[in-house]
């Protein structure tokens, strides 16, 4: 019971920092560029159009359900090799897992459709310090979410051991408030990137 409220409690404050609940405005296309012909000339001066840039609101949730979809997947294959080494004791039927297992690969599959949807809108302007965040939220909720769904409600496993149990589920809430401060931070790994290259380019 005390893994669910605290389930709870982490995927509220990530869902109340995420960038997606603020409204950003994405400025739309870029105008179209032209270049003016000599006078009298009939031909028509070429014309671009720059590639949209993503709103932070669009490339969080990009990033965040590709690392929820990624998550998962591990998930699948942890869980089982859980349950193989004697770690974990099965506690579910056959149904149940069959059941469970098809709607997590269904999951991954809508995730990554969804991020890939996202992706093809405009360029996608996160930092790198901004990535990790939402990939380490993302794993974070995943991870967080399947244990209390597996473990509590549906009631398929349980691991041997009250300090496994505790780490496993403590891991994904270090991950999740990790990734926070990435997110509220996004020039934490972008400065040095940056500092690198004016050297660089100072010493050439």
């Amino acid at each position: 019971m005390v893994c669910c409220v605290v389930a709870a409690f982490v995927l509220l404050i990530a869902q109340r920092v995420m960038p997606w609940r603020s409204r950003c405005d994405d400025g739309g296309f870029a105008p179209v560029a032209t270049r003016t012909g000599s006078p009298g000339s009939d031909v028509e001066a070429p014309s671009t159009t720059a590639v949209p840039e993503l709103d932070q609101r669009s490339a969080a949730l990009s990033w965040t359900a590709r690392s929820v979809a990624a998550s998962t997947a591990v998930y699948l294959v942890a869980a089982a090799a859980l349950l193989a080494s004697g770690l974990g004791a099965d506690t579910g039927t056959v149904t149940a897992w069959v059941v469970r297992s098809l709607a997590l690969v269904a999951t991954i599959v809508v995730l990554l459709h969804l991020s890939t949807r996202i992706r093809r809108r405009g360029y996608d302007p996160s930092t790198r310090a901004q990535i990790v965040g939402y990939g380490a939220m993302g794993a974070g909720i995943a991870g967080l979410g399947l244990m209390v769904i597996d473990m509590h409600l549906l009631h398929l496993y349980h691991v041997h051991g009250t300090v496994a149990h505790l780490v496993m589920q403590g891991l994904p809430v270090l991950a999740v408030f990790g990734g926070m401060l990435f997110v509220a931070c996004p020039d934490a790994l972008a400065r040095p990137a940056l500092t690198a290259r004016a050297v660089s380019s100072k010493s050439g």
